[in-house]
């Protein structure tokens, strides 16, 4: 199993965690002490916070805004267990494992979108993913310099000026689910908005709606399509809400993407990344 997973300690600054979230695209990261003990999770959530808070606050360090009690799992753990535990709880997106109290590897929804190990165990799977904590749901690339020049420019931040709108990835009600985790897993993204082929905005399926959870107790067919699994209550924002108030339903809200409508229209998307790259781009107060 592989010993480089990216992490960081409580000491770290926080500034640091926000540059490897947003350069590596990841959601999460393990916060480890110096002997690679597991003592926290820092969450992109908790920057994005952060970064709305009142100016003028001392510099912070991950210690100050991790999570403490983080549940873990052992490379042993059967992975029905694991999936159950991602599939269930909505927040968690990665599962650090543990063993004699040491981080050795991750586990991801994305991970689990792949085919499993025959004997159930985690370790092969571990060994796999321990490098693979992956993206926040950041769907899009990082900003070109030409694009960030625009925003250095501009007063007050809205959802126009940092969404993703140029090649937006999306799926329909008849996309295979089969499909839809590809593109997920493939793009490194948590979860796509299902449009109708007006470019309407019909739902949103996530990572977590297409993993089987082989605890619920209930037997049920494996859907068939997007449309089976999807989720239509979604939360969206119009392209000029501020990023202020983007930045409150990301963290709050406990989601990783806001599609952005005109109307019922699909115009993009904004995601916790796109909010943790926007801070510290000049604008009004």
């Amino acid at each position: 199993m592989t010993d480089r997973v990216i992490s960081v300690r409580p000491d770290t600054p926080a500034e640091r965690a926000r540059a490897l979230l947003v350069e590596r695209r990841f959601s999460a990261l393990p916060v480890v002490d110096g002997h690679n003990h597991l003592v926290g999770v820092l969450d992109a959530a908790d920057l994005v916070r952060l970064d709305h808070t009142p100016r003028g606050l001392p510099p912070h360090t991950v210690g100050g805004l991790m999570r403490r009690g983080v549940v873990c799992m052992s490379p042993e753990s059967d992975i029905g267990v694991l999936t159950h535990r991602l599939r269930t709880y909505g927040e968690p997106q990665m599962m650090p494992i543990v063993e004699h109290g040491f981080l050795v590897g991750v586990i991801t929804r994305a991970d689990l979108l792949r085919p499993r190990p025959r004997d159930g165990k985690l370790g092969r799977l571990a060994r796999r993913a321990a490098n693979l904590l992956k993206g926040g749901g950041t769907a899009g690339r990082p900003r070109p310099p030409a694009a960030a020049r625009k925003l250095n420019r501009t007063g007050t931040l809205h959802a126009r000026d940092i969404m993703t709108s140029a090649d937006l990835v999306t799926v329909t009600e008849n996309t295979p689910p089969d499909h839809a985790a590809r593109l997920l897993v493939g793009n490194r993204f948590t979860a796509l908005p299902v449009v109708d082929v007006a470019g309407r905005l019909v739902g949103l399926v996530s990572e977590a709606d297409l993993i089987d959870d082989p605890l619920n107790g209930r037997r049920t067919p494996r859907p068939r399509s997007v449309a089976a699994a999807m989720t239509t209550d979604v939360i969206t924002r119009p392209p000029d809400a501020p990023v202020v108030e983007l930045a409150q339903v990301l963290s709050d809200g406990g989601l990783r993407l806001v599609p952005i409508v005109a109307g019922d229209r699909l115009v993009g998307v904004v995601s916790r990344g796109d909010v943790l790259r926007a801070h510290g781009i000049p604008h009004s107060p």
